[in-house]
């Protein structure tokens, strides 16, 4: 792609720097006066650190409403990454999904999702009033995992609900699975409806052609990008990226700034001004490389005879594509579950994997991984597959629960009378509140779900191996805030 703008340019990291090289007087916030009153943290973070944790000021320009190096800066990412506008967020890509999904839908609108979405899609739709239409992710019983939803199944649905204002596609999944999004793109499109894709796993997808189709390409109307999952970035610094196809820049960004903070973190926002400047200077290469250590990774893994690397061909679930720089790894020839080997190889090994769940375990190399590590984390998983293999094979934990039984909206469900009662007794009874796991943050009930004998036992399997469990208000998850039911209740 033909970029318009200078890509070596940092403008907002620039003025930054220039600001923090100077000797200034501060009678402004933060406190504690660019590390002056943090000697701790001053030294242990160091001064540059300290100096560049700013507030919005003169010169350095104001993210509510951009009009010098911040709106630079987001030029430039919007330019990078082919959309017409950009927008710089610090609540990480929660932020930009629900900037999506208040911008599209109001009240009462349907909205298509994905049943394997994070928490934060939920949340959105209590905010916004939007209805989700449910489409229900493929599940390999093979290896115990979601895929993603077929195009198949969105261009079915998409059929089935003409009156939708939105589809939002997961751009890869957690698991790192992709759909056809060209094609939903297209079909969305001659319905009027609008493309939100959730890339938060995706940033690194734009710069190498054996991966995937970034949103923005396949002609996605936004996406949200977590530049700090696979661009590098700091933690929770992302982009909001929009094609002016349905909503205007001004639009969106009077709807991001209803939930975003006014406190603004320069050192995120900078980090991700030099992140955008590395994506494009040298992307293919680090995305090149990062793909080679998954594969010299998948190699020898596969090699021990111990684990079995998904995707397989052999399986009879597949996706349109898939991410390579993500490395799944089945564990059905152990005896143990993707959670107790997560926390085994931390707290054994030091190393420390993304995310176990039931049957897998899920790696994420990226662009500071580096080929000598291999070895170790290698060797750790032999010596541990050893230890628990077992010659029967174990079956793929049932995921039926996902077969979402939706009785009230997300939003009506959060307002509704509640009672709290024993979880052990509440199956059969409406959720009142979130369960789930984290990471990866999917709800496996949320708001308005009618709680099933297969979610009950998977949520009691992962609270046995220890999973961290959010959402839910009681941390034991003994109890659970059920719906209680009114007189004229009805679906809606």
């Amino acid at each position: 792609m033909k970029r318009r703008f200078d890509q070596s340019q940092t403008p907002l990291f620039t003025a930054m720097k220039t600001h923090c090289s100077r000797t200034t007087i501060h009678m402004d916030v933060p406190g504690h006066k660019q590390g002056a009153g943090a000697r701790e943290l001053r030294e242990y973070y160091g001064e540059t650190t300290l100096r560049a944790d700013l507030n919005s000021m003169y010169g350095m320009d104001n993210l509510l409403s951009p009009s010098g190096v911040i709106m630079e800066a987001e030029r430039l990412a919007a330019d990078l990454f082919g959309a017409d506008a950009a927008y710089f967020l610090v609540n990480g890509t929660t932020s930009a999904i629900q900037t999506m999904i208040l911008a599209a839908c109001k009240p009462g609108d349907k909205i298509i999702i994905p049943r394997n979405v994070h928490k934060s899609v939920i949340n959105a739709l209590i905010l916004s009033g939007a209805v989700p239409i449910y489409v229900q992710p493929e599940f390999s019983t093979r290896f115990g995992l979601t895929v993603c939803v077929s195009a198949e199944e969105y261009i079915k649905t998409i059929e089935e609900n003409q009156d939708a204002k939105a589809v939002l596609v997961i751009n890869p999944t957690y698991y790192g699975f992709v759909c056809d999004i060209k094609t939903v793109c297209d079909v969305a499109h001659s319905y009027g409806m609008m493309v939100l894709a959730d890339e938060a796993h995706g940033t690194h997808l734009y710069f190498h052609d054996g991966l995937p189709i970034g949103a923005m390409d396949a002609g996605a109307d936004m996406a949200g990008l977590s530049v700090h999952k696979t661009g590098g970035s700091f933690t929770q610094s992302s982009i909001l990226l929009l094609s002016e196809r349905y909503l205007s820049r001004s639009y969106v960004k009077t709807i991001a700034n209803l939930t975003h903070t006014t406190s603004a973190s320069y050192l995120l926002m900078s980090s991700l001004d030099v992140a955008r400047k590395q994506l494009a200077e040298n992307g293919e290469e680090m995305i090149q490389r990062t793909i080679e250590i998954a594969d010299e990774i998948k190699r020898r893994v596969a090699e021990t005879g111990l684990y079995h690397v998904v995707p397989d061909p052999s399986d009879p679930v597949s996706a349109f594509g898939y991410d390579k720089t993500k490395v799944v790894l089945n564990l059905r020839n152990l005896d143990i579950t993707g959670v107790y080997m997560f926390d085994l190889l931390a707290g054994e090994y030091d190393i420390y994997v993304e995310f176990g769940d039931a049957d897998n375990i899920l790696l994420i190399p990226g662009i500071g991984s580096t080929f000598e590590e291999i070895p170790d984390i290698v060797n750790a998983l032999e010596e541990i597959g050893r230890k628990h293999y077992t010659k029967d094979k174990r079956l793929a934990i049932d995921r039926s629960w996902f077969n979402v039984n939706m009785i009230f909206t997300p939003r009506n469900s959060f307002y509704k009378q509640k009672k709290r009662i024993p979880f052990q007794d509440a199956v059969g009874q409406i959720s009142a509140e979130f369960v789930m796991f984290y990471p990866p943050g999917i709800p496996i009930l949320a708001p308005g779900e009618l709680i099933t004998k297969d979610a009950y036992d998977y949520i009691m399997l992962l609270l046995e191996e220890n999973a961290t469990i959010t959402g839910i208000e009681d941390p034991t998850a003994s109890t659970i805030n059920v719906i209680v039911p009114e007189d004229d209740d009805m679906f809606r």
